[in-house]
């Protein structure tokens, strides 16, 4: 639990460190934020979904697990092949069904999009992961639950 808690952490610092720092760019037209399924830059778009706002995605592989938050001003890959691990369990071990939502949010940091993927496996804990953006803002706010044993 102890070396999960570092992950997590050390997961959270690196955002923090790393995306607010990202240079301006023109965002999507209007400021918005899109999702898409199957669409994405640089990245095996077999069965994935983005969130982006013209700054920063989000790249969710359903398939494998993982995913990749990408830098649209410089066109790089800021974290790849990231995954998440409660309970032992590990997103990108096998054997979980992905699927995802979207959904408006309204909060202290303004108005924005998030995607949810929930992860579901048999006799494992149902994952929950939410990757928040907001117009015009390199910041991307990860969250993450557990629902149930299936």
């Amino acid at each position: 639990m102890k070396r999960h808690m570092r992950t997590i952490i050390s997961c959270l610092l690196a955002l923090a460190l790393v995306l607010p720092s990202f240079g301006a760019a023109a965002a999507l037209p209007g400021g918005g934020v899109a999702i898409s399924a199957g669409r994405a830059r640089g990245v095996d778009v077999s069965n994935t979904v983005t969130i982006g706002n013209g700054l920063v995605s989000v790249v969710y592989n359903l398939d494998a697990g993982t995913y990749e938050m990408r830098d649209l001003v410089r066109d790089k890959a800021v974290i790849k092949d990231a995954y998440s691990a409660m309970n032992g369990e590990a997103s990108n071990a096998g054997g979980y069904t992905g699927k995802w939502e979207q959904k408006n949010v309204s909060d202290e940091l303004g108005d924005g999009k998030q995607l949810v993927v929930t992860l579901a496996k048999e006799g494992a804990l149902t994952q929950k992961i939410g990757f928040t953006l907001y117009p015009d803002d390199s910041r991307i706010v990860l969250s993450g639950s557990v629902l149930h044993l299936r």
